[in-house]
């Protein structure tokens, strides 16, 4: 294939729009691509999806593409190679997407979502894997019901969530009554309500109106007496490989059990982390993460079209046993920014532009 000059960065409409205004595009580091596509001697473009049509490859896109110190709206040939940093959710806009792959262009994280319980139930089918799997199940009220008569804390999550939205706990107090812990649907404030062996009404209704999943509350370790769990960047390199870019600890504020920084959670080091757990051998078992993160990657990969770019979340047990939590199709990258580990922030961003000249056939090493 006969590759035009630009690499295409596909990004939801609000940023792009943003970008083409000179304003903050958020926790995306548009500098950082710039910064890496320019060492492997590539030039990109920033597109939205609307601009994008299936079945005409040879047409003009709109696009935004640096001049100077600002982008400039312009119109390119449709690059032949996309990295997708978009989320859409709608099944019209992932249509749309997988027409465009089907046309011949190479976009690589075709999609940025997955249902988690899909997820977990293709990673049941390894083996290798499967201990590392936590207890997980759609949650209907009648599973619900089953499962409180087996553990005494559930965690509940949207099936296709993110950054810890809709997550509610469940959890057996000492007087023998069930508290649930929730986000009110108006305020966003968290609300705690109490009950014996009736669910609430309002527990029901919204396991009723939109799928989750339910899984026994993990037994995290600790840093400061609060859980923590690590978020690892596994990546496709420029040599097309999965390698494990970095790890980065999240760690949950105090009397909170959600780890996502984007609900109050902390951001800590792995160094950090070991020096609290003297008894761990801390090299041990970042390598059995890095190993644990690249074998999910790998066996998803031949099962999912376009992968190349993940963020997994792992737990690691008191007794250093790990277990794999969930995958995140768009890993958002800003964690590393704030542990202080500003070359490896760099790397999450630098790789995915190799593996891009890897694709066009470029794979030199710059």
């Amino acid at each position: 294939m006969t590759h035009n000059r630009y690499v295409g960065i596909l990004l939801n409409a609000p940023v792009y729009d943003r970008l083409s205004r000179g304003k903050s595009t958020g926790h995306e580091q548009i500098s950082f691509y710039e910064e890496a596509a320019a060492a492997h001697g590539l030039t990109l473009c920033y597109l939205k999806l609307s601009g994008l049509t299936p079945g005409r490859p040879n047409r003009p896109v709109p696009a935004l593409v640096r001049k100077g110190g600002r982008y400039a709206r312009t119109l390119v040939e449709t690059p032949t190679v996309i990295h997708n940093r978009a989320i859409h959710l709608d099944s019209r806009s992932n249509g749309r997407l997988e027409a465009l792959s089907r046309g011949g262009t190479e976009i690589f994280n075709l999609h940025t979502r997955y249902d988690k319980l899909m997820l977990h139930r293709l990673l049941e089918q390894n083996p290798a894997i499967r201990p590392h799997l936590p207890l997980t199940e759609r949650a209907r009220p009648e599973m619900l019901q089953r499962l409180m008569r087996e553990y005494p804390a559930l965690i509940v999550k949207p099936s296709n969530g993110s950054v810890g939205q809709g997550i509610m706990l469940l959890s057996l107090t000492e007087q023998g009554k069930w508290r649930w812990k929730y986000r009110s649907a108006k305020t966003g404030a968290w609300r705690t309500l109490y009950f014996t062996t009736r669910m609430p009404a309002e527990l029901v209704r919204r396991l009723r109106k939109r799928n989750y999943l339910v899984q026994y509350f993990l037994p995290l370790a600790k840093f400061q007496g609060r859980p923590f769990d690590i978020r690892v960047s596994v990546q496709k390199n420029e040599a097309g490989l999965w390698q494990t870019t970095g790890m980065v600890a999240k760690v949950a504020r105090t009397g909170a059990f959600l780890t996502n920084v984007a609900q109050g959670g902390k951001v800590a080091t792995m160094d950090e982390i070991f020096a609290e757990h003297p008894g761990w051998n801390g090299a041990e078992i970042q390598e059995r993460i890095s190993q644990l993160s690249v074998q999910i990657a790998e066996f998803l990969d031949v099962r999912l079209v376009g992968l190349a770019d993940l963020g997994l979340d792992m737990g690691i047990m008191e007794d250093g046993h790990l277990i794999f939590i969930e995958a995140n199709g768009r890993d958002q990258r800003y964690s590393f920014g704030e542990a202080g580990m500003h070359e490896v922030w760099k790397a999450v961003y630098r790789n995915p532009m190799g593996y891009a000249r890897f694709l066009r056939g470029e794979n030199k090493t710059p």
